[in-house]
C-alpha cells in the first residue's frame, strides 16, 4: 500500500535546486514572453512561473527488475511532485521540476552585464515509508530523498533520508530561503528552478514509498543600486579652434530617479592622441556640466563620460564626440564675418624670419591676437593690431573677436624688410 493510500502525510524532497547561469541546459527548455523578461538593473520578482520538467526511469540500476508499481512526475503551477512505490523486485526514480526562464535585456545607458541576488522561497516535503523482511531471510532494498541547494555551480547538500535493507520511517517538511549571486550578460536566456527526486528499490518483499514535493512561492532577483548616465551632449558638435566645448549629461538610477552628488568626468582624447580629463559639476540636481577649454587642434574629440558615487555600482561609460576646425584668413588677405557663432580666426605665418603682422577688423569692432595657442594672449585688443613677429615665430596666429560690434571683414598684411647679404657691383662710381 502506498503512502497516499494509508493516508500519512509524508513527502520526499530531494529539492534539487539549480541555476543555470550562462550554461546550456540537457532539460527542455519553454519559450520566455514579455513578463518573464529581466532588465540590467531592474529588480525583479516571479510568482509565475514557465518552467517545467518530468523525467522517469524503471529499474535504472538493476536492468532485471521490474517497473515500480508507481512511478509518477508531474510539474505544473508552482509545484513539482515525484513519487515512486516500489514492491517485491521493483526499481525506479521519478524527477519533477518547476521554475521560471528569463531573458536578460539591456540595462538602462547600454548596460550589457550586471551581477546579482537571486533569491528563492520554497515550502517541501519529504517523507519515506520503507517496510521490507530481514535481509537474513531474503529482505532488503533500498529508499531515498536527498534536498540539495545550489552555490550557483555546486549542489549543497541540505538534508536527506536514505534507509538501506532495514525497514523504517521517516517524514520532513519546512520552508527554505536561500540565496546566492549570479552574472547576467544582455541576450542571454537563465533558468532558476528547483526540482524533486523520489527512489525506490525492493528485493525478496515488502515496499518501499517515496514521496517528494517541492512548492516555489517566489523566486527574486534583486540588482544593487546603479547609476546611469542619460542624455550626454555638448553645447554643438562643431566648434572653432580656440572655442570652449560644454559637455553636459544627466545621472540617475536604475528606476530613472535622477542621483545627486555623484563624481562625474569626461575623458577627452585629443586630435593628436593625448588625453586631458575635466571635472563635469552638478550645476542642477541631477544635471551635470563640464567645460573643456583646450580645444586647439583640429580634427575629432572622442569623449567618454563617467560616473561613480559610493553605495552605487558605476555607471557604464558614455561615449560622444565633437570636432574642431579652422577658419582660415589667407596671409595677406580678408574674410568676410558671416557667421555670429564664429569666434576664433586663424593666419598662418610661413617664414621664420618674422616679420610685421598687421590684423584690421574692419567696420569697427574689438580683436585680440594670440600665438601659439588660442589661450596665449601676445598683443592687447584693438581695432587693428601690429605685431612684430620675431625670429622663429613662424605657425598660427589666432585673432579672436572680442567685442564683435558691425564688423564686416577681418584683413592682415605681413611685411618683411630684409637687407642681401651680397651686394652686387652696379658700376656705380
Amino acid at each position: 500500500m502506498s503512502i497516499l493510500q494509508i493516508g500519512k502525510s509524508l513527502f520526499k524532497t530531494s529539492i534539487v535546486l539549480l541555476v543555470y547561469l550562462g550554461m546550456s541546459l540537457v532539460l527542455p527548455r519553454y519559450g520566455y514572453c514579455a513578463d518573464f523578461n529581466v532588465m540590467l538593473g531592474q529588480d525583479k520578482t516571479f510568482t509565475d512561473y514557465n518552467y517545467y520538467f518530468t523525467e522517469t526511469k524503471a529499474a535504472p540500476y538493476h536492468p532485471e527488475k521490474g517497473a515500480p508499481t508507481i512511478l509518477d512526475a508531474t510539474a505544473a503551477g508552482q509545484t513539482a511532485i515525484a513519487h515512486v512505490f516500489a514492491q517485491t523486485n521493483q526499481e525506479g526514480y521519478a524527477v519533477a521540476g518547476v521554475g521560471v526562464n528569463f531573458l536578460a535585456q539591456e540595462g538602462l545607458g547600454g548596460l550589457q552585464e550586471l551581477e546579482a541576488d537571486i533569491t528563492i522561497t520554497l515550502n517541501y516535503e519529504l517523507g519515506v515509508d520503507f517496510q521490507v523482511p530481514d535481509p537474513s531471510v531474503g529482505g532488503g532494498g533500498s529508499a531515498d530523498s536527498i534536498v540539495y541547494g545550489i552555490k550557483i555551480d555546486d549542489r549543497v547538500l541540505l538534508d536527506r533520508i536514505n534507509f538501506i535493507h532495514y525497514s523504517n520511517f521517516d517524514a520532513r517538511n519546512g520552508d527554505r530561503t536561500l540565496s546566492f549571486k549570479g552574472t547576467f550578460h544582455a541576450g542571454e536566456t537563465y533558468t532558476v528552478f528547483s526540482d524533486v527526486y523520489a527512489f525506490a528499490d525492493i528485493y525478496g518483499g515488502g515496499y518501499a514509498d517515496s514521496l517528494a514535493r517541492t512548492t516555489i512561492e517566489e523566486i527574486k532577483i534583486t540588482f544593487p543600486a546603479i547609476l546611469t548616465i542619460t542624455d550626454p551632449k555638448t553645447d554643438k558638435p562643431n566648434y572653432t579652434i580656440g572655442e570652449q566645448a560644454k559637455i553636459s549629461c544627466k545621472v540617475t538610477d536604475s528606476s530613472c530617479v535622477t542621483v545627486s552628488g555623484a563624481f562625474v568626468t569626461a575623458e577627452i582624447t585629443k586630435p593628436d592622441s593625448s588625453v586631458e580629463t575635466i571635472l563635469v559639476s552638478e550645476n542642477q540636481p541631477g544635471n551635470y556640466e563640464g567645460i573643456f577649454t583646450n580645444v586647439s587642434l583640429s580634427g575629432t574629440y572622442n569623449t567618454t563620460i563617467k560616473a561613480q558615487k559610493q553605495g552605487y555600482t558605476d555607471a557604464t561609460p558614455i561615449n560622444l564626440t565633437f570636432t574642431a576646425e579652422r577658419n582660415k584668413i589667407p596671409l595677406g588677405k580678408s574674410t568676410s564675418i558671416a557667421n555670429p557663432d564664429i569666434e576664433f580666426y586663424s593666419i598662418y605665418v610661413p617664414d621664420r624670419y618674422g616679420g610685421d603682422l598687421t590684423v584690421t577688423a574692419a567696420g569697427g569692432g574689438v580683436i585680440g591676437l594670440y600665438y601659439p595657442n588660442p589661450y596665449t594672449k601676445v598683443a592687447n585688443a584693438a581695432t587693428q593690431i601690429n605685431y612684430p613677429v620675431a625670429f622663429n615665430q613662424h605657425g598660427w596666429y589666432y585673432v579672436k573677436i572680442i567685442d564683435r560690434g558691425s564688423i564686416s571683414n577681418i584683413s592682415n598684411t605681413f611685411v618683411q624688410t630684409g637687407e642681401a647679404s651680397y651686394r652686387p657691383w652696379n658700376f656705380w662710381y
